[in-house]
């Protein structure tokens, strides 16, 4: 193209704390009526997934991250209970058996393997960062064990891990000159390539709403999809409420592979809100993983609580019937006070906040859309079934997780593919050529995104659905 220029992208709200190094230059092309933003890579989604791909993609190469909300609003800054570890080679079997019983063994048995291999690496990265994990009197990492674990094996900080980590690693994209994030960035669409009017199998790029509303291109050599979950297409979901299943919506409509769809997981235990507008705040599996106990309305324990969660959630939604309630109650009486306020700060305070006095007191708990297991689906690697696309974190499905995640297994497994993903892009980048040709994009059919974006959410619970009934009909 003659008439290519250099111009910076400049962020509209320059006080916004992550619309971070603003007078970066960025190529852009100007064909005698628009100039096309193009970058080496896209990521759409600000988690952990997402900033710890970019951390691993080369210093040279520019990297666009877009997010929906604020970089803070994102479900990885949620996360309460921890983050699994391989701490030594005597647990790699427990660990295995645990993940894989969990899944009911329908897990992907070498993504789990990479993902639990994989660890020790990883939580070293994360230490380099400054995460601040729990220690021990001796000053070793200490351990904390959930349901379905046999030992203990996760890492914590406080009942904050997720913002513990995610937070570090968004501290660490702050200082890469060759990283631009950019806050109310919205993917709309991603742009197939076309031969002849004909879509292909090769992704060139997004449509983006910008943060002043206005629609706009965005091309790449590489396009990674991490957009998180689908939980605010549900009632009832700890997800965060713009967290819609957007890349799960274009990988439908352009016909990219999915995997293991219908399979949404159900946290059973989030604090019980009657207000439809709340997001169902959870109460960490770690909690009853140190000893808290449920009970039906006459105050009588129903269940085993460290069962694994789509069981615990039967159990719990069995006896809501049973005793015709919206919710059971928890105790956390059988903690130790101070180990519960040094623990579970955060979830004793938003108790209290709601009037229930914890321990003393049990709080009301209730079942919430909670995790996505299916997802686009891809390979070790993270690739999808589109050249030039990959998806990481929650989005993605590498099968590791089955038809059920293990607890505090969501971290790492992000993390783990999301750098085996930067570290395939960072080869190929020596190795091939990139068809940087611009496609006519047509705006119009984005007019109405409001129309777009409900057909996209019932598109997504029309295939849940489908597939469910798909998959009863296979096991009878």
């Amino acid at each position: 193209m003659s008439d290519v220029k250099t111009c910076a992208i400049i962020s509209n709200n320059v006080c916004k704390k992550a619309n971070i190094h603003k007078n970066k230059k960025r190529q852009c092309f100007y064909t005698g009526s628009e100039i096309k933003m193009r970058t080496d890579i896209i990521i759409v989604g600000s988690g952990c997934a997402g900033m710890y791909c970019a951390l691993n993609l080369p210093k040279n190469k520019d990297i666009l991250i877009i997010t929906k909300d604020i970089v803070e609003h994102s479900d990885s800054f949620l996360a309460q209970g921890g983050m699994c570890m391989l701490k030594d080679k005597e647990d790699f079997d427990s660990y295995f058996y645990d993940t894989m019983k969990a899944g009911h063994f329908e897990n992907d048995t070498a993504a789990v393997e990479t993902m639990i291999n994989s660890s020790p690496d990883l939580v070293k990265d994360l230490l380099s960062y400054g995460v601040d994990f729990a220690r021990d009197e001796d000053g070793n990492l200490a351990y904390t064990r959930e349901g379905a674990h046999a030992r203990n094996r996760i890492l914590y900080h406080e009942d904050i891990t997720g913002k513990e980590i995610t937070s570090h690693i968004y501290e660490q994209c702050k200082k890469r000159d060759n990283i631009t994030i950019k806050e109310h960035w919205t993917m709309v669409d991603i742009i197939p390539k076309t031969e002849n009017g004909k879509e292909q199998n090769e992704c060139l790029g997004i449509v983006v709403k910008k943060d002043d509303g206005t629609l706009d291109t965005i091309y790449a050599d590489y396009t990674v999809l991490a957009s998180g979950g689908i939980g605010g297409i549900y009632r009832y979901s700890t997800n965060y409420r713009h967290l819609t299943g957007d890349a799960v919506a274009v990988s439908i409509r352009h016909n990219i592979e999915l995997k293991d769809i219908d399979y949404v997981q159900i946290h059973p235990t989030t604090f019980y809100s009657e207000k439809e507008e709340d997001r169902s705040f959870l109460i960490s599996e770690s909690v009853r993983g140190e000893g808290a106990q449920l009970f039906d309305k006459d105050k009588e324990r129903f269940t085993n609580e460290l069962l694994p969660r789509d069981i615990l959630t039967g159990k719990i939604k069995e006896q809501m019937k049973k005793d015709g309630t919206n919710h059971v109650w928890l105790s956390m009486k059988s903690i130790d006070e101070e180990q519960l306020t040094n623990h579970f700060p955060n979830i004793v305070k938003h108790c209290k906040e709601h009037g229930y006095n914890v321990p003393k007191e049990m709080i009301p708990v209730v079942p919430a859309q909670h995790y996505f297991m299916g997802g686009i689906k891809v390979n070790l690697q993270s690739k999808t079934s589109m050249d030039r696309l990959y998806a990481v974190g929650e989005t993605a499905c590498n099968g590791v997780h089955g038809r059920n995640r293990l607890a505090s297994n969501s971290l790492l497994e992000s993390m783990v593919f999301a750098k085996r993903a930067a570290v395939e892009m960072s080869e190929q980048f020596n190795d091939r050529e990139f068809d940087r040709n611009e496609e006519t994009v047509d705006f119009d059919k984005y007019k109405d995104l409001h129309a777009w974006n409900k057909e996209n959410k019932q598109m997504i619970l029309d295939l849940i659905e489908e597939s469910k009934k798909q998959r009863e009909k296979a096991d009878a």
